[in-house]
């Protein structure tokens, strides 16, 4: 039994920041079902890496969800989604501005038929505001935010984070804010609600303590690369063979620190006695530590400074994280595979472990492969649903 079970979920979502969102409502053990468009489905099915023809990027992003295709260009397909809301606990969709009011969908409409509704509405821009018709993707939330403008080598250009955050903010806020209207319904018995997630906005928020600063500063954060700019040594310190990550966030990290590199003269060096007098003196600082940090391997630095207490770690590939012992014992990676795919695909789990309940985990499925079910579901015999067929408002 899930958190969530007994929650349905009408998912009207595509590419990353909405299927995120609706497959951890779905991990969480509520009962998701994607409504794609016929023949295509959702744009991320075309997109490659393809595992027999299926977009692994489709099966990292929607496990735990039924796949019902309806045509919302005719009214009829209009309707069986509005059948389906009347029925269900939350609605997500992150089409850009005007498209579920195009598709009769919009929150109005919706709430008149199901007050109780949790409605969400994921977009690139806030409603109501000067961007608000502007088309927007992750890099585009990413450059607008500040975020890549602090991100890169000192000496050259806005760099991309190539994880993408924006979207991944957006889904976080908007389980977090669904979530919270569910409970203020169900507890506080509180009506339906409306909620609308703006990606510039979600990972604006994320800037937290960066944008502080700047705003203290009344300047730029500024871009430091591979280091801090005000603690050290918190940097990527280049190896013998590779790269490893040490950050030395706290006064009491210090000593500890340079006795793992064995130099304790460093302990009390004027230069570097407090948090203030290493970021003061940084540069003259790596110029020491970077020398030492290149006669060892990766491997042999890891050891010494994890037997010192210092927080360190190896800068892993995707496939060495993916391969890692910790990465193992934690079952984090899962293998998926949809009804037309005869490999499987590695995904990541659900991250967040609990004590009594396990999130569940079944394949994306393939398109459409959960129509008549659904529509059976809403009180349909097999001749209507094969009559909805043949007039091409269900695939």
């Amino acid at each position: 039994m899930g958190f969530l079970n007994g929650i349905d979920v009408v998912d009207l979502t595509q590419m990353v920041s909405g299927p995120v969102a609706t497959m951890h409502l779905g991990d969480m053990g509520a009962d998701v079902v994607k409504i794609e468009r016929p023949e295509t489905g959702d744009i991320s099915r075309g997109l490659p890496p393809f595992v027999d023809g299926t977009s692994s990027q489709f099966v990292a992003l929607n496990r735990n969800k039924r796949s019902v295709e309806v045509d919302l260009r005719s009214d009829r397909g209009q309707d069986l989604v509005l059948e389906l809301l009347e029925e269900a606990d939350v609605f997500v969709e992150n089409y850009k501005a005007g498209t579920v009011d195009e598709f009769g969908l919009d929150y109005d409409t919706v709430a008149a038929r199901n007050p109780d509704l949790v409605y969400c509405s994921i977009k690139g821009f806030a409603s109501d505001s000067i961007y608000e018709d502007n088309p927007a993707y992750d890099m585009v939330a990413q450059a607008m935010s500040g975020t890549m403008s602090i991100n890169g080598q000192p000496d050259g250009p806005p760099t991309y984070t190539s994880t993408p955050i924006s979207d991944i903010a957006a889904s976080m806020y908007a389980v977090q804010a669904i979530t919270g209207a569910l409970y203020d319904r169900d507890v506080n018995d509180a009506s339906g609600e409306y909620i609308e997630v703006s990606m510039l906005n979600c990972i604006m928020s994320w800037l937290g303590i960066r944008a502080t600063a700047s705003g203290v500063k009344d300047e730029p954060y500024p871009r430091v690369g591979n280091r801090h700019s005000a603690v050290a040594p918190y940097k990527v310190y280049e190896t013998a063979d590779s790269y490893v990550v040490v950050a030395v966030a706290s006064q009491g990290l210090w000593p500890k620190f340079c006795r793992a590199i064995d130099r304790e003269d460093l302990i009390a060096d004027p230069r570097f006695e407090t948090s203030a007098d290493r970021s003061a003196n940084m540069d003259a600082l790596y110029d020491i530590t970077d020398d030492i940090m290149r006669q060892k391997t990766t491997a042999e630095w890891f050891d010494i400074l994890q037997e010192h207490g210092v927080p360190s770690g190896p800068v892993r590939n995707t496939i060495e994280a993916l391969e890692d012992e910790y990465t193992g014992q934690q079952g984090l990676v899962q293998e998926l595979s949809t009804d037309d795919c005869d490999d499987t695909v590695p995904v990541i789990r659900y991250p967040v472990d609990f004590g009594t309940f396990e999130a569940p985990v079944t394949d994306p499925r393939p398109l459409g492969a959960d129509t008549y079910r659904s529509l059976r579901e809403l009180g349909y015999d097999d001749a209507e649903i094969e009559s909805l067929r043949e007039l091409g408002v269900v695939g």
